[in-house]
């Protein structure tokens, strides 16, 4: 049987689809392996190849700003291999810690950092492969070429998805194209192949609205699970798919079927890293307690624009900006019927960092909200695109030279 219905105007839509959504031109047709090449594989290569070649140039430049000194004195962090060092920055040196020792409490009561305030389906994975290798083979340099791979191959698979999510959803493969150079564009794009979780969470935040989409709703629950282990904002994941699942069933609860239970496994991910927590350091609120340490804490929306933390200066404006952006975006999306769900997804992904008081990272942490590149493919104007892609890309320069010469970006 065919997905697809007629409504009383004539046009198709889905039958399994969460809301209205464009009339689609050749929905039924899925995007073949040579367009997943034009379309994907190659803008992914030709921007890490960009990213590369710029990162050749600086990568050799006086370091700016860091907090490690000796990573600056001697111009790395983790490997004196150059052209591998560059995808591993900051945070990454936590990643590290964890997929080399496992998760080590510390002293994150007192305040102090932690590594326990890193939620581990990414980091784990690394450690995973880090423990196949052989013992000859361990070490530092070994751990971060590993998280590189697994967060270009994460990356890879999130933009495939997003592809043929867009072409199956709408039917238009210059749209689904289209969303995909607009994430690559995305200024902190390049995190999407660093030592960072982003790359990880973007393809299950992608594949759990995908099949929720499509009506798999026990995929969509595992998938969630996952998605919440694997940063604290996760599992908010649960607020549109509940949605969804409403809105597939007309807003009638006498219609949500037995399906709907299977989005209870959602929290179980987040709820299975604080029961492994309380066992390890017999603190229940241990996962909120360790993120004390970087200021993040319950706090109202106003404290965004206090001023920043003297280390690490302009970038917190752009914070700002993208905060104030994507919510502006979000509240839009939600306005409209078609869009709803999507700009829910927004919402769960902006609501944990709005309130906790500092909007520092926001950049980054904005990345994964994959509905706004999905709505920046369906406009109509081409001067806005062009004028998205250029001022994107600039910044996206901009803030990749800071990070190869270890100024603070993110």
């Amino acid at each position: 049987m065919s997905r697809f219905s007629r409504n009383p105007a004539g046009r198709r839509t889905p039958r399994r689809g969460v809301e209205p959504t464009p009339p689609a031109s050749d929905a039924n047709a899925l995007p073949s392996w040579r367009h997943l090449f034009t379309d994907v594989l190659l803008p992914f290569a030709l921007s890490r190849a960009l990213l590369a070649f710029v990162a050749w140039i600086f990568a050799n430049q006086p370091r700016g700003l860091t907090w490690i000194a000796e990573y600056a004195k001697r111009g790395w962090g983790f490997t004196p291999v150059r052209w591998i060092d560059v995808w591993a920055r900051w945070d990454s040196a936590w990643y590290l810690d964890i997929a080399k020792q496992g998760y080590l409490p510390g002293a994150y009561a007192a305040g102090q950092y932690s590594n326990i305030a890193f939620f581990p389906v990414f980091p784990q994975t690394v450690r995973l492969l880090y423990r196949a290798l052989p013992a000859g083979w361990q070490g530092d340099q070994a751990a971060v070429l590993l998280g590189i791979t697994v967060a270009n191959l994460c990356a890879l698979a999130a933009l495939g998805l997003l592809y043929w999510h867009v072409r199956e959803r709408f039917g238009d493969r210059a749209m689904a194209a289209r969303a995909v150079v607009f994430l690559l564009a995305f200024p902190t794009a390049f995190f999407l192949s660093c030592f960072y979780t982003e790359s990880m969470f973007l393809l299950l935040a992608l594949a759990t609205y995908h099949t929720a989409w499509k009506g798999r709703w026990a995929t969509a629950g595992v998938l969630g699970a996952l998605l919440a282990a694997t940063r604290p904002t996760g599992v908010l994941i649960l607020v549109p798919l509940l949605w969804m699942r409403l809105a597939a069933a007309d807003f009638k609860f006498a219609q949500l079927g037995a399906r709907v239970w299977w989005l209870a496994l959602v929290p179980t991910g987040f709820a299975a890293y604080a029961l492994y927590l309380w066992r390890l350091t017999g603190d229940a609120s241990a996962v909120f307690t360790a993120q004390a340490a970087w200021n993040r804490h319950f706090a109202s929306p106003l404290a965004l624009f206090d001023d920043p933390i003297p280390p690490y200066g302009d970038p917190v404006h752009l914070d700002r900006v993208l905060t104030l952006a994507f919510a502006a975006l979000a509240a839009w999306l939600v306005s409209r019927r078609a869009w709803r769900t999507d700009g829910l997804v927004i919402c769960a992904f902006l609501v944990a960092f709005v309130f906790s008081g500092k909007a520092l990272s926001a950049s980054r942490f904005v990345l994964v909200a994959f509905p706004a590149y999905v709505w920046l493919a369906s406009l109509r104007s081409e001067a806005a695109r062009l004028a998205y892609l250029g001022a994107a890309a600039v910044v996206q320069t901009t803030l990749w030279v800071c990070w190869v010469l270890m100024r603070w970006v993110a």
